[in-house]
C-alpha cells in the first residue's frame, strides 16, 4: 500500500484490507482506474446474504469512484471485514458505517 493524505492505494497484486468494526452496515468510498475485482469476507467467510447492494456472490466490482455498499447484516454486531483485491489498482478513501 501507498498512503497519501486523501487515500491509500494498492501497489501490487493480492493486497487486502482487514478491519474490525461494530455496526450493522459497512460502506466504503473506493476508486479503481481501469476497474478492480474485490472478494468480500466477513468473520473469515466469503459473504453471501450479508453482502451489501454492491456485492454480488461475494465479489465487489469497482468501476467508478463512489460510495460502495459492502455489508448489510440483519442486526448490529462486532465483525471482522476483509477485502481481498484480486486484480486492478484500488484507491481506498474512507469507511462509513450504519
Amino acid at each position: 500500500w501507498m498512503f497519501t493524505p486523501e487515500y491509500a492505494q494498492t501497489t501490487g497484486p493480492d493486497s487486502s484490507i482487514v478491519f474490525r468494526y461494530k455496526s450493522k452496515e459497512a460502506y466504503m468510498v473506493l476508486s479503481a482506474p481501469g476497474g478492480a475485482e474485490i472478494e468480500v469476507w466477513q468473520d473469515g467467510v466469503r459473504v453471501s446474504n450479508q453482502g451489501g447492494a454492491d456485492v454480488q456472490k461475494g465479489t465487489l466490482n469497482v468501476k467508478e469512484e463512489r460510495l460502495y455498499k459492502i455489508i448489510t447484516n440483519p442486526a448490529p454486531g462486532e465483525h471482522t471485514l476483509e477485502l481481498k483485491i484480486k486484480n486492478g489498482t484500488v484507491q481506498a478513501f474512507t469507511f462509513t458505517f450504519g
